[in-house]
């Protein structure tokens, strides 16, 4: 039984022991799968409506400031890390936004009422 245990790297308490070659990689499969999991970082929070909101409103004065025309959703979906669709609803929203402020109907920070449920 011990003849086994030592071919599998296994001391007397039952671990195993954790062999690595002189490159300092593992030397077996299971030790990949170790290291794997031990360097999984947990997922961040998914940021709230307002704050993807307020990003795109920044992206979106940030972009008409460099190339004089509104952000596209593509490329705020890039940016902020979203999907598709989010990213559509939030570029109507900041487009009704911006046009409502040049003909002055908006005040600076307001979400024209029915607007807010586009991004839920």
């Amino acid at each position: 039984m011990e003849d086994v245990r030592d071919a599998a790297g296994v001391d007397e308490s039952g671990a195993m022991e954790r062999e690595v070659l002189e490159n300092g990689y593992p030397a077996n499969l299971a030790e990949c799968e170790i290291n794997a999991q031990e360097q999984v970082r947990p997922r961040s929070r998914k940021p709230s409506q307002e704050m993807l909101l307020e990003k795109a409103r920044q992206e979106d004065a940030a972009h008409r400031a460099r190339h004089q025309r509104p952000i596209s959703a593509e490329t705020l979906r890039v940016r902020l890390g979203i999907g598709a669709a989010p990213a559509r609803q939030l570029v109507k929203i900041v487009r009704m936004e911006f046009e409502r402020q040049v003909k002055g109907e908006v005040v600076a920070g307001e979400i024209p009422s029915g607007e807010a449920a586009l991004v839920a």
